[in-house]
């Protein structure tokens, strides 16, 4: 039995024609049985149900979330991220089994953020051989790998119920109530008209499956360099601090405020202040993986940015293209409550998208900032320091223009 497990869940008719040839090859069975399996399906960390033979596991190189994950800042999650995938390729193997990866010369390697060997045997041990086109296979052990501490060993432990309970939600199309999740909620629900809608139900679980890759993409993509954004401003205008709050404007599901508390050791406490109520399942699920470690340090309450009070003292308030959905009419007060609730020192980072024609096709492109309309919402409250998304570097404000980039703004000390 051969496994053909994907980084991506996008692979075209040739890629996956041109695998099941290649792992037939490598284990010298051409007419043995394939399967193609998505990680967000099947990384269940145990061999799978329909498939307990498993002798072999062909890792592809990722057309999708390692391609926004190559930027020099992210390198941490990145790491994280392929620790996590192998380890959970790496168990789902029986013991004895082989295990084939590609990797990069080191050089490509460097510049790239892509593996070479002598990482790969870093995680996963000596290789047992190495093909002339850059494919190492692994024997599997009979211990499982220790999984990374990150948000990404939560998605993946935990990948097949959160596709399962969001499916669930889409078929009933039911609220969920937030009383049910009391340990995450921190605050009751804002007035009813302020907080989203329940969604109607989907009947075509295919459309819902696909809605939810796309958003579990999203959310891991936009981690990687949002979560080391945070901890970068911290370090940098916040060294040597401890004991931080933070507040995190529409943090969906909370992937990104999770991996801060788990990686920034600096924060002891965020606040997702999230209008969705339907995230709640999903966010449960990720903060029952580390419960010992986010218990008592992380909490929903689920308000809109507009109705919330913001009456307890922070020292960080992020917002990652959240702030767009407030009523304009309704973001200066919204933003003076926010500024008020900040400690001297304290930081406001503020990340959203520019209009410009690459979001002409957004459903929320109306709601899209000009850069000046933007900047005179934040230029009353001090200096804006610019960075770029790519890889954090300052910029000068005239550079901005319509990209999307890091807006930080200190209140005086």
């Amino acid at each position: 039995m051969i496994g053909l497990y994907f980084t991506s869940v996008a692979q075209n008719p040739e890629q996956l024609a041109a695998a099941r040839a290649r792992a037939q090859a490598l284990c010298n069975a051409p007419g043995a049985d394939t399967f193609v399996a998505s990680p967000a399906v099947n990384f269940t960390g145990q061999p799978d149900q329909d498939h307990p033979e498993i002798s072999l596991l062909t890792v592809l190189p990722a057309g999708g979330l390692e391609g926004a994950m190559l930027v020099p800042p992210v390198r941490q999650f990145r790491d994280a991220y392929s620790r996590a995938l192998l380890g959970r390729v790496h168990d789902a193997i029986r013991p004895g089994g082989a295990m084939v990866v590609p990797f990069h010369a080191p050089a490509i390697a460097k510049r790239t953020g892509f593996w070479d060997l002598a990482w790969l045997r870093d995680v996963l041990g000596k290789e047992t051989r190495v093909t002339d086109d850059g494919l190492a296979v692994f024997t599997r052990g009979p211990a499982a790998l220790p999984a990374p501490v990150s948000v990404l060993s939560a998605f993946f432990e935990n990948a097949p119920r959160l596709a399962q309970s969001h499916l669930a939600r889409l078929q009933s199309g039911a609220a969920v109530d937030p009383a049910a999740y009391p340990e995450l909620v921190a605050a009751a629900a804002g007035p009813a008209a302020g907080l989203r809608a329940a969604e109607a139900a989907v009947p075509d679980l295919a459309q819902g499956l696909e809605q939810f890759y796309a958003y579990i993409t999203y959310s891991v993509t936009g981690t990687s360099y949002k979560a080391e954004a945070v901890r970068r401003f911290i370090d940098m205008y916040l060294p040597g601090k401890s004991g931080l709050r933070a507040i995190d404007i529409g943090g969906g599901i909370g992937f990104v405020d999770m991996e801060v508390l788990l990686t920034c050791p600096a924060v002891a406490h965020v606040l997702n202040c999230e209008p969705v109520a339907g995230n709640l399942p999903l966010t449960s699920l990720l903060f029952g993986h580390y419960r010992e470690r986010l218990a008592g340090r992380y909490n929903v309450t689920v308000a809109t940015a507009q109705d919330f009070a913001f009456a307890e003292p922070v020292h960080v308030i992020y917002d990652f293209a959240s702030l767009l959905y407030v009523p304009r009419e309704q973001l200066p007060a919204t933003l003076d409550r926010m500024w008020n609730a900040l400690l001297p020192g304290g930081l406001l980072l503020v990340h959203e998208n520019i209009r410009r024609p690459l979001f002409e096709s957004k459903s929320y492109y109306a709601s899209v900032f000009e850069a000046d309309e933007l900047e005179g919402y934040l230029r009353p409250y001090g200096e804006i320091a610019y960075f770029r998304s790519s890889d954090l570097q300052p910029m000068k404000k005239q550079d901005t223009k319509d990209l999307t980039v890091f807006r930080v703004l200190q209140k005086r000390r």
